[in-house]
């Protein structure tokens, strides 16, 4: 169920069924929000946006309660704040945390599938993105620059996402480096799912040989791609697991 529904934190666990009842229908309220922009793809997976008002509506709870709410769930590390609402745009994003993503674990963090940066991190598109290239999917209806910048950030923080969950690393997406890297190979046809594929296929070449180091977007997204993505690995046969054949003969 996991590819489908967005998993619950562990601290909801602690709370009384008689004495948390707002907390535990908050939680239930923002599930709801990352499960249904997981299901439209309008953020990154984990993420959800909200408004104080719109919350006290749907919670039948004042504004200063659903304050108290959204600081305690702060503090206890259930959701983190990406972007403050402005003026412009009411809604404030947050992003619901899960064990593999909590910022205070001691062990080295492990990157997922699902999007783990904070968007406004994503700065200076203009010097990767360029007005005059075509942009990704595109059609008789051209989307916008915003749009198109938003699919790049999926892409790139989808990508590196499962590289750093196969290959155990933790490489940003937002590099400039890296996402040249990704947007040259966009452009030159490749899609999503065939970054996965490389992936998968050096994965299992490297990881726990002398080349787990080349396990990086520099040489996996490089001008060998399309090389890498026709190899086709075999996996070769386990010979430590043979057991030594017997043969018996009647006299």
């Amino acid at each position: 169920m996991r590819d489908y529904f967005h998993p619950m934190n562990k601290h909801i666990l602690k709370f009384d069924c008689n004495n948390d009842i707002e907390k535990i229908r908050f939680n239930h309220y923002i599930m709801r929000k990352v499960n249904k922009n997981k299901m439209n793809g309008d953020l990154p997976s984990g993420y959800f946006s909200i408004t104080r008002r719109s919350a006290s509506v749907d919670l039948n709870l004042a504004k200063s309660s659903v304050d108290k709410l959204v600081k305690y769930f702060e503090e206890t590390e259930i959701i983190e704040l990406v972007e403050n609402g402005t003026r412009k745009n009411k809604c404030s994003v947050y992003r619901y945390l899960i064990p593999e993503n909590l910022k205070t674990q001691n062990k080295p963090k492990i990157e997922t599938i699902d999007a783990t940066i904070k968007l406004r991190e994503f700065k200076d598109f203009n010097d990767v993105i360029k007005t005059e290239d075509n942009p990704i999917g595109e059609t008789s209806n051209e989307p916008s620059k915003k749009d198109n910048i938003n699919t790049y950030i999926k892409i790139y923080t989808s990508v590196i996402g499962y590289l750093n969950n196969k290959a155990k690393k933790n490489f940003k997406p937002n590099t400039k480096k890296t996402m040249s890297l990704i947007r040259a190979r966009l452009n030159e046809g490749f899609v999503e799912e065939e970054f996965f594929k490389v992936i998968d296929t050096k994965c299992k070449q490297w990881l726990n040989t002398n080349m787990e180091k080349f396990l990086r977007p520099e040489t996996l997204f490089s001008n060998k791609f399309e090389g890498y993505l026709n190899e086709e690995y075999i996996q070769k046969d386990n010979l430590d697991n043979i057991e030594p054949w017997s043969v018996e003969f009647e006299f």
